[in-house]
């Protein structure tokens, strides 16, 4: 509640301020795209006092005017994407209109025009080509037109689709889309593989599950890239997608796509099926039915957009089966409501409504190594809305207050009646029974607040200047993962088949932790004899991350001895505050605005997602972990196989929810210094010639002050007793010819065993700190005449001195796992053996061709080619024989020393489109995702044995949808 009233006092006092000043009629629009330029006359000489208008469908109140100023300059700004005609009007001149101005999101464009002396009523229309290159952004940036969102070869399922498009972005692969419908699509840019930032129309996707909810193909524009100027708050992947707005006029689209088996290929060859392995992932069946109309309510004052979209896939599971045969299967249902609406209350004041909410169940988790009963099925819902007001005063003043929300719910219910015991084996990794999720319930919030105030003061202190000052503020809750009440409280964990652990979880457990985030900045974007303009800002930070006071009761039997019923204090995180630099610049170099180089310097401050308060939850999810006995021989636990006092001989460890978490049992560190991340870059970019672009850009990103995690009654030192054993080599059978050295981790003293001595505390180590460098290769050709095209190739050398990420197997036909952890700011535990061969000094590359043409008879070709090279990995083994640490599952050789194969995809889509009359269009499309059918694995067995490098998951085959749509 004190937090929703935060972002209300905020909003008010930021609302009371910009009331007394926004009055005059303007044409206020919410977007930061701008045409700017000089008039002259045929000698050069400057014009001072030309009336420039600006008209577009776009604009909700008709158009838009200026005026030159004394040095003949004019500036319209802010102006909402689209196309423009832009008039140039002089007593005793010529008129002149310029034709076809394309205005995307962020983009500033510059046309200078020249007047000739003429009579009144005279009026010259030139249609040259519009200006590519942004002469004023200084950070390099890719924006998805609406041209290549509806025509390029994906699925446009959610944002990962947007994702595949975008030069340099590692993300999972879309074959079809249907399994990664609804996953989380973790992108890698430039070697960061975390802090992302969505936001839709502007509201903030706090994280990437939130942005899965996207309705792409509602989308008008999209904006993707990484850094930028104060503005921005996160380092990562920056993605800012402008949802469609109505119109005056009324248009609308229906779509129905399906596939099923039979439009499938086989890419299962005679070298997979001699390894067992007769069919990979396949599609049974997929349809996806869409729907949207916008136009108006009233002209030029109210407009509305509103779409429906519904999704379903099932794909079968490569080696997995039901209990009747039938194969097991991954299945993504989801369905998609937008609504938006636009209200022009005055010139000089527009207000915005938009809400997007999804829902629908999806069933995963399934593998050849996890039976069907271990399946994960989750309900999602999820929503995202706002109301926002703009205003402006001219062009000098603009201003924005946005107020917005994002939810999300989830839940896993238990599917075995009656329950089943889960297992797990730590060598064959096998898993039966119920998954450990089963009972699982997720419940998180953010209130995002967010107000800005421009000015743009020109020909002023050596130059024209545009200032902006604004603020952003997060309220996030979290009440996630919770865990109900389970009839079968603990999973069972074996060793090749042997009764090895047991794990105990501590349900019922309702955890809650809240996020407070306060970003305020300063920028001036300062443009000096119009050809250099040097954009300088500065952003504070206050990050408050808190778990409130809780009580929980004792956990059912037999977990309540680990976990009895108890209450914990308020734990209250560091607060952070930081004040970070961001210096860039754009030098015009032909000034003309063909040639621009860019480069600078911006520091970055790690933002602290709520989700990070989870290891320092006492009443987070929490399994106690133990050796087991099954000393009746029964293949389940009975009370007498495990003594379960947590100080006890057979305790071993803590973990977090799915054994993959760090433990919750941390406190905070009082002398914790804040992750920072400095990128370099330097970019040239040259109109080659009209609509296309060719950048190349260069990037250095340092990361410092990572963190590692350090048992404070267990230092580094405390490991000191070695277990070694000999290497059994890649086939994992002692005594044969591939046989390596001696191997070995360390564990502690007995004396130091127990739960009394686990508690973990994070610490800045300056040897992990860690940087990437960045050479990448873009060219961008805007739809004209019939085709366009994006290409890229990009490069990225990773030095990573500690907690290299082993990325042998991948999830949904993934080729990019983040480089570390989710939350992207420590390298794992600091002991000595998170440090064998942990190191990652490997490349990554990556190329995409995305084209395409529309041939007479309105057939459009469009082809989709990427190249992606393999994640590294390292062959592991597990070794035994510790008594505090009974076994450590070690890399033996570097990370590099082996790679997954690269992957190289091809997608085509042939659409024929049939005029129905001048304002209505029926469409018929054929997609084929993986045209080449290819098979390339896209997940490895690393650990030593007799499956060491056999695939574990394959490219889907070739697969053809079909279309059917209407326009109108």
């Amino acid at each position: 509640m004190l937090r929703r009233c935060v972002s209300v006092i905020l909003g008010f006092v930021f609302t009371i301020f910009t009331a007394t000043v926004f009055r005059a009629p303007a044409a206020a629009q919410g977007t930061e795209s701008s045409i700017i330029g000089r008039v002259t006359d045929q000698s050069g000489a400057v014009l001072p006092g030309v009336r420039v208008t600006a008209a577009s469908a776009a604009l909700q109140a008709g158009q838009v005017t200026g005026e030159t100023n004394e040095v003949g300059e004019y500036r319209l700004s802010p102006l909402p994407i689209g196309v423009y005609e832009v008039a140039y009007e002089l007593s005793g001149f010529q008129s002149v209109r310029r034709q076809e101005i394309r205005l995307t999101v962020g983009f500033t464009a510059r046309v200078d025009v020249q007047l000739r002396v003429g009579a009144a009523g005279e009026t010259v229309t030139v249609s040259s080509e519009a200006p590519v290159v942004d002469v004023a952004a200084s950070t390099p940036s890719t924006v998805l037109t609406k041209e290549v969102i509806d025509l390029s070869a994906t699925t446009r399922n959610n944002v990962l689709g947007l994702l595949t498009l975008a030069p340099g972005v590692r993300t999972y692969l879309e074959v079809g889309g249907g399994l990664q419908m609804l996953e989380n699509p973790n992108p890698r840019a430039h070697g960061i593989g975390y802090q992302t930032w969505y936001t839709l129309d502007g509201i903030a996707a706090r994280t990437a599950n939130q942005s899965v909810s996207w309705d792409s193909s509602t989308m008008e524009e999209v904006r993707l890239q990484t850094g930028g100027d104060a503005e921005q708050p996160t380092p990562g992947v920056q993605v800012s997608a402008v949802v469609k707005s109505g119109g005056n006029d009324f248009h609308g689209s229906a779509l129905f796509s399906w596939a099923n088996k039979r439009f499938e290929s086989t890419n299962v060859d005679a070298a997979l099926e001699a390894i067992g392995i007769t069919s990979g992932d396949r599609l049974d069946k997929q349809h996806d039915v869409s729907g949207d109309l916008g136009g108006r309510v009233i002209r030029d004052k109210l407009w509305f957009f509103t779409a429906v979209r519904q999704r379903r896939a099932a794909y079968d599971v490569l080696n997995s089966f039901q209990p009747d045969g039938s194969p097991g299967q991954l299945i993504n249902k989801q369905r998609i409501f937008t609504n938006k609406v636009s209200y022009q209350a005055n010139p000089s004041n527009r207000f915005i409504f938009l809400n997007m909410w999804e829902s629908g169940p999806e069933q995963k988790g399934l593998n050849e190594f996890i039976a069907y009963e271990a399946r994960e099925f989750k309900n999602n819902g999820r929503t995202n809305s706002k109301i926002e007001w703009e205003g402006a005063r001219g062009s000098s003043l603009v201003a924005n207050l946005q107020f917005g929300h994002t939810r999300n719910i989830s839940g896993s219910p238990f599917l075995n009646s009656p329950p089943l015991v889960g297992r797990r084996d730590l060598e064959t990794e096998r898993v039966r029974g119920d998954n450990v999720v089963a009972g699982e319930t997720s419940y998180n919030r953010t209130y995002h607040t967010r107000g800005s105030v421009g000015w743009y003061k020109p020909n002023w202190w050596a130059g024209n200047h545009e200032f902006k000052g604004g603020f952003d503020y997060n309220a996030d809750t979290d009440e996630f993962p919770g865990l109900e009440r389970k009839k079968i409280n603990y999973h069972l964990v074996y060793s090749n088949g042997v009764p090895d652990r047991v794990a105990f979880f501590n349900a019922p457990v309702s955890p809650h932790r809240a996020a407070n985030v306060l970003g305020m900045y300063v920028k001036d974007s300062w443009t000096v004899a119009r050809r250099l303009t040097l954009n300088l800002g500065l952003r504070y930070s206050h990050e408050a991350v808190f778990i409130p006071k809780r009580c929980r009761e004792a956990a059912a039997p037999p977990s309540d001895i680990m976990f009895p019923a108890q209450c914990f204090d308020k734990v209250q995180l560091p607060i952070q505050n930081s004040v970070v630099p961001r210096l860039n610049a754009a030098y015009d170099l032909s000034g003309n605005g063909k040639t621009v180089l860019r480069g600078g310097w911006g520091r970055y401050a790690f933002r602290r997602l709520v989700a990070l308060a989870a290891r320092y939850d006492p009443n987070a999810i929490t399994y106690g972990i133990f050796n087991w006995r099954d000393l009746n021989g029964n293949n389940d636990w009975d009370p007498g196989e495990t003594n379960r006092d947590p100080n006890g001989p057979d305790f071993i460890e803590t973990s977090a929810n799915e054994f993959g978490a760090l433990p919750p049992r941390f406190v905070p560190n009082p002398k914790e210094k804040q992750v920072l991340f400095d990128i370099f870059s330097l970019n040239l970019e040259r109109e080659l010639m009209p609509n296309f672009s060719l950048r190349v850009t260069g990037i250095y990103h340092q990361t410092k002050n990572i963190q590692r995690h350090v048992n404070i009654f267990r230092p580094y030192d405390a490991y000191n007793i070695p277990v070694t054993a000999r290497d059994p080599g890649p086939d994992g059978r002692l005594g044969t010819a591939d046989d390596g050295g001696m191997i070995g981790y360390f564990e502690y003293s007995p004396a130091l065993a127990g739960l009394q001595f686990e508690q973990y505390m994070s610490v800045n180590d300056p040897r992990a700190n860690m940087n990437f460098k960045t050479i990448e290769l873009a060219g961008v050709r805007r739809f004209s005449n019939r085709w366009q095209l994006l290409t890229s190739f990009s490069a990225t050398r990773k030095h990573q001195p500690i907690g290299g990420r082993n990325s042998a197997t991948a999830l949904n036909f993934g080729t990019s796992n983040p480089t570390f952890s989710a939350a992207g700011e420590h390298a794992g535990f600091f002991n000595p053996n998170a440090e064998i061969f942990s190191a990652d000094r490997t490349w990554d590359w990556d190329g995409k061709m995305i084209g395409t043409y529309i041939f007479p008879g309105q057939v459009a070709v469009s082809g989709n080619f990427q190249h992606t090279s393999g994640d590294p990995f390292a062959r592991t083994v597990n070794v035994r024989g510790g008594k505090t640490i009974p076994n450590f599952v070690l890399n033996v050789e570097p990370i590099g020393a082996h790679r997954r194969p690269n992957v190289n995809l091809v997608t085509l889509r042939v659409e024929k489109r049939f005029r129905l009359s001048e304002e209505q269009t029926l469409t018929a499309t054929l997609n084929v995702y993986n045209l080449m059918n290819a098979n390339t694995a896209t997940g490895l067995q690393n650990r030593s044995g007799p499956e060491l490098l056999r695939p574990r998951s394959i490219m889907p085959p070739r697969l053809a949808e079909v279309s059917v749509g209407y326009r109108f």
